[in-house]
């Protein structure tokens, strides 16, 4: 990822680990508040996206067109979880 234009969403694990790589205030980081970064990468504006990788796969999956790639870097990203959070309760019982 050295001297390429990499794009992150403002305040993701992403953004960390491109600033733990490329430096905090590298100009190589386009930093974006919605969800930009891929088109970024589509529309030649960055090199590469980092993202969730639920995510990137989907949108890479649904649009063939573009020919992306998926790349995985195990030693700069580690694993990690989601929750999901509902704003009511919902018990569901099986008979």
């Amino acid at each position: 990822m050295k001297n390429k234009k990499v794009a992150v969403q403002l305040g993701s694990t992403g953004e960390e680990a491109a600033e733990s790589i490329l430096g905090k205030n590298s100009s190589n980081i386009s930093k974006d508040k919605g969800g930009t970064t891929f088109l970024q990468v589509v529309h030649g504006q960055a090199d590469a996206a980092i993202g969730d990788e639920t995510t990137v796969k989907k949108y890479v999956a649904s649009n063939p067109s573009y020919k992306l790639k998926v790349i995985y870097d195990d030693k700069n990203f580690e694993p990690e979880y989601f929750g999901l959070m509902f704003t009511k309760i919902f018990w569901f019982d099986v008979y």
